[in-house]
């Protein structure tokens, strides 16, 4: 069963979602999930500012969120929806926000690993250095 917030128009790509039409598709997406059987625990925020649900125990993404109760399709209409309307900046390339988002994602990842790298030189961890080379060929790796 699909279960869509009745509110929201996904033919209608001029609409600008406001704040709180967001929030009650947040809502909606969660109850959805949690009446296919999952386990909705509670919001926390990351360290990178965002906000994460823990759906099965598993945190998620507001996106993620979307995505799982309903579809990719729709969880990015949605989000491009709420970008356009409290950003100052044009959005209207999904491609391009996707793209933006797996750069975030990057960023903060050698970010953790330069941190790693910083700690075990300054403490002469040896074996800590050792493995730097393997996250980052692993991090070079990831889509």
């Amino acid at each position: 069963m699909l279960l869509l917030p009745k509110h929201y128009k996904s033919d209608c790509c001029e609409a600008v979602m406001r704040s709180e039409d967001y929030a009650k598709a947040y809502r909606d997406a969660r109850e959805a999930l949690y009446l296919r059987g999952n386990k909705i625990g509670r919001q926390i925020y990351g360290q990178d500012g965002l906000r994460y649900c823990l759906v099965g125990g598993l945190p998620l993404t507001d996106r993620e969120v979307f995505k799982e109760a309903w579809s990719e399709a729709i969880a990015d209409e949605i989000v491009h929806d709420l970008a356009e309307c409290i950003s100052p900046y044009p959005h209207g390339c999904l491609e391009c926000d996707k793209l933006w988002e797996k750069y975030e994602l990057a960023t903060a990842g050698y970010l953790e690993i330069f941190t790693i790298h910083r700690i075990a030189v300054d403490k002469q961890d040896s074996t800590a250095l050792a493995e730097r080379g393997s996250l980052l060929d692993r991090a070079a790796e990831m889509p």
